[in-house]
């Protein structure tokens, strides 16, 4: 099998190149004849029509309904939301494949980290210096989601807790039970985290962030907004983004799921890979 992954250097996508490896190198080659579908939210539209396509994980979102025919072998999928959207066995819900990392990765003993936040991949860099300026006032750890892929993992783990936008960042974060606070700013994508979510049996609450990346590009063109207090927040979101992780990095509402559910879920996940043929 060929792993389908897109050429983006975003975390949750390289996922792909180190989690099928570890449990099925014997089982993957160039071969374009045969997909494997894994981790991300890759069920939809894109998805090439012609091969045979292997699904280990994925879930639904970002695009159209896909056409699911013949060519397509359901393993597991992310979460019982992508189970509804495409009509499949309830049993096929089972877990996002990045929580593998539970059983790849030991937690780090030694934390370099107190508390780390990780955006969301549509941050431009413009948007990342500012964060990283944000976060060194108040002493959190910004970690690029477009870092190569073994540092953000380490970042992670070596936190002693995680603020995130980003999806994978909590899936790793729990995975390696470091203690997390997911948030969103308007616009977010929220199918593929009450996916997950549900699989582990949690529920999705984010907390907000008052910005938009594009808040922090000085040299572009304003935009005409809907809302009328949005011109007037925008001068000031840096001062209510500060203020806003500033306290979140002192919440006492961090989450972690059930370790039992986590190991049920891996378990589950490592006995299908090894009945694959």
């Amino acid at each position: 099998m060929k792993i389908l992954t897109w050429d983006t250097p975003n975390y949750g996508d390289r996922l792909n190149d180190i989690v099928w490896q570890h449990y099925i190198a014997d089982k993957l080659d160039d071969n374009p004849d045969k997909l494997l579908v894994g981790i991300g939210s890759l069920l939809n539209h894109r998805l090439p029509a012609t091969p045979h396509k292997v699904i280990l994980g994925s879930g639904f979102g970002h695009g159209d309904m896909p056409t699911v025919d013949d060519t397509w072998r359901f393993v597991w999928v992310r979460g019982p939301l992508t189970v509804k959207k495409l009509g499949l066995d309830p049993k096929l819900a089972v877990t996002d494949g990045g929580m593998l990392l539970a059983d790849m990765v030991e937690p780090a003993a030694t934390k370099e980290h107190g508390v780390s936040f990780i955006p969301h991949c549509s941050a431009d860099d413009k948007a990342l210096a500012e964060l990283e300026r944000i976060c060194s006032r108040i002493g959190v750890h910004l970690i690029d989601p477009n870092w190569p892929l073994q540092r953000v993992l380490h970042d992670i783990n070596s936190s002693r807790k995680l603020i995130t936008e980003a999806l994978h960042g909590a899936i790793t974060a729990d995975a390696l039970r470091v203690p997390w606070i997911p948030v969103a700013r308007s616009g977010v994508f929220a199918f593929k985290w009450n996916d997950w979510m549900q699989s582990i049996e949690m529920e999705y609450r984010p907390k907000t962030l008052p910005y938009k990346p594009d808040w922090f590009g000085a040299e572009r063109k304003p935009k005409k907004f809907k809302h009328h207090l949005i011109p007037l927040v925008r001068p000031f979101s840096k001062q209510l983004l500060q203020h806003r992780l500033g306290a979140l990095a002192k919440s006492e509402e961090w989450l972690l799921s059930d370790s039992r559910v986590l190991k049920h879920r891996v378990e589950t996940m490592k006995g299908l890979l090894h009945k694959l043929v």
